[in-house]
Parts: structure tokens; C-alpha cells; sequence
């Protein structure tokens, strides 16, 4: 019987003792936002509201509740970060980055995501309702839209319309490169020219009317547009033709700007396309433009022409 007693009086101590070590202890529970990850504020969890998002709380299950996210059972057992699904939010598929996200006339905050690869705007959590939904953006005239917000994900695709007065004035702030002179730039050309593959770094260098391109040991001439003095194959002499087409680009880019169809704009970098003739034939130019402070410190054309198999991208670096 003693026995008997004193083991129960061990197992009552082991407890006891591990009761004081953990019982007691608590952990950090941080609650976020599933979709754009941010911390939430009035939280409820068993009944006790945190209004700052973070709780501690003992080891164990407890229920979690917020106003407009679904209801959550979480078992703890450290510091840790739990998602909250919100119970409908709005995510905003835009052509270019948004300055301004409005819900019948007030503005909301809408978070910059990336899901996917792909860049858009996240309204979360949102009501269930009936919405007119405005975006705003510089260089494109402000998105007017009405939107049906449902419970889950609602998906608005926004095309919005260049302003072209607004990128008349940007494209005239920009600096101009011209004002240097000589102006020293290399050239990358890659892809494929007449069904040939190619890579080549070029050496570049405009002064006055005349446009210099060296290739390796090699150098060839243009005056005023014409190529000078050079036997060349048809491929090269298309590989120089589109990199001088590059540079004149680029050279003059304040005056080609304007004239060609701003499809997005994404983190400073501008992505604008064109269809026009090059040779006679047929070609779209793709051109991506990164700006800094009013400074193009990145250029870059895609030229496609179908007819003589041509895929080529070619960058520009200023040195």
C-alpha cells in the first residue's frame, strides 16, 4: 500500500512540475491577410478581442474570428503566423501600375502583389455588393468601371487608355540624349536574322552625320543613313541595318515616342509596340523604356519580320 502511495505522490510531482515549465508558458500568434499578407486588427480569439492582430496564447486549439474573414480553428504550439481567408476581395489585373484604387468615391488601399508572375492589385477583404470601381494612373486617363464583388475571388481585367496629353509632357521631359556629342553606345543583338542565329556585341559611336558601328576588329560607316565603303553579306548588312535602325531609335527616341502605342507600364520600365515598314517589308517593334529621374538608363527594341524570318532583340547601354 505505501507503495502504492508513494508512486502516486511521484507521478502528482512529475506533473506538477512539468505543469509549472509549460503550463503557464504562452506564444505569439501573429494574424494575417492570406491574400496581400498584411496584419490584421480586431481579431477575436475565444472570445477575447486583439485589437492590434497579435496574441498570446497558451498551447492548444482555439477559434479564431474577424469581421468579413471566415472562422478559423488553429492548434498552437509556438510563436507563429496564421493566414485569415478573407470572405470576398477584389483582385485588380492592370496594364500598367496604379496610383489610386476608389469604391463609390472613396479611396481604398489596395495592395501590390505579385501572383504568378504577374503584377496586380489586391482589395482585401471587400464587402459582397455592387461597386463603381475607379483607377487611377499617370500617362493613362482614369478606369471607370461598375463591379459585382461575390463571395471569393472577384478578377477585373483594367485596359487602360493612354492620356495623350499627359504622355506628350512626359515624353518631353525625358532627357535628351542628343545633347552629347559623341555620343559612345554598345550594342547586344540577339535572336535570329534571316533564319541565321545570332549574338553579337557591337561598339557604337555617333558624331555629327556620321554613325560609326564596330564589330570585333571591323568597323563600318554610316553617312547620313548610307553605308560606307564596306562588302558585306546579306546578313550582315541586315544585322547592321537593324542596329543603326536602333541607334536612330534611341538617338532621337523623343521624337519616335509619341508615335507608338503605350501598352503597360510596369516598375519605371514603359512597354510600347509599333507597326510600320523597315526595308520594305513589314515589320512590329516592340520597345521596352526603364526611366530614373527623367533618364532612360535602360532601351531595348524586339523587331519581328515574318518574310525574312528576323526575331531579333537588340539593347542599348550608353557608355
Amino acid at each position: 500500500m505505501k507503495k502504492n502511495v508513494f508512486l502516486l505522490l511521484t507521478i502528482l510531482l512529475i506533473v506538477g512540475v512539468f505543469c509549472l515549465s509549460s503550463c503557464g508558458k504562452t506564444f505569439e500568434v501573429k494574424f494575417i491577410d492570406s491574400i496581400t499578407k498584411e496584419t490584421l486588427t480586431n481579431v477575436t480569439v475565444d472570445g477575447k478581442l486583439y485589437e492590434n492582430g497579435v496574441a498570446n496564447l497558451p498551447q492548444g486549439t482555439h477559434k479564431v474570428s474577424s469581421d468579413y474573414y471566415l472562422q478559423k480553428e488553429i492548434d498552437v504550439n509556438k510563436n507563429t503566423e496564421v493566414d485569415l481567408t478573407p470572405k470576398a476581395y477584389l483582385l485588380i489585373v492592370p496594364n500598367c501600375e496604379i496610383d489610386e484604387v476608389f469604391l463609390n468615391g472613396n479611396k481604398v488601399n489596395a495592395k501590390h502583389i505579385v501572383e504568378s508572375g504577374i503584377s496586380l492589385y489586391a482589395v482585401s477583404p471587400i464587402k459582397e455588393g455592387t461597386y463603381e470601381l475607379k483607377l487611377t494612373s499617370k500617362l493613362f486617363k482614369p478606369y471607370v468601371k461598375t463591379a459585382e464583388i461575390t463571395s471569393g475571388k472577384n478578377l477585373v481585367e483594367a485596359n487602360l487608355d493612354v492620356d495623350p496629353e499627359k504622355f506628350a509632357l512626359f515624353v518631353d521631359s525625358l532627357q535628351n540624349i542628343l545633347e552629347v556629342d559623341p555620343v559612345n553606345i554598345k550594342i547586344k543583338v540577339l535572336g535570329s536574322a534571316n533564319g541565321n542565329s545570332v549574338s553579337k556585341e557591337l561598339t557604337i559611336k555617333k558624331e555629327a552625320s556620321t554613325l560609326t558601328i564596330q564589330d570585333s576588329n571591323i568597323t563600318y560607316s554610316f553617312e547620313n543613313g548610307t553605308l560606307l565603303d564596306k562588302e558585306v553579306s546579306q546578313e550582315e548588312k541586315a544585322i547592321l541595318l537593324y542596329a543603326k535602325h536602333t541607334v536612330e531609335y534611341f538617338l532621337n527616341i523623343k521624337t519616335f515616342l509619341p508615335n507608338m502605342k503605350l501598352e503597360k507600364i510596369d516598375n519605371g520600365t514603359y512597354f510600347l509596340v509599333n507597326n510600320g515598314t523597315f526595308e520594305g517589308n513589314e515589320i512590329e517593334e516592340r520597345v521596352v523604356v526603364t526611366v530614373k529621374e527623367n533618364k532612360i538608363t535602360n532601351f531595348s527594341i524586339s523587331i519581328i519580320q515574318e518574310k525574312s524570318n528576323t526575331n531579333l532583340v537588340i539593347s542599348v547601354e550608353v557608355v
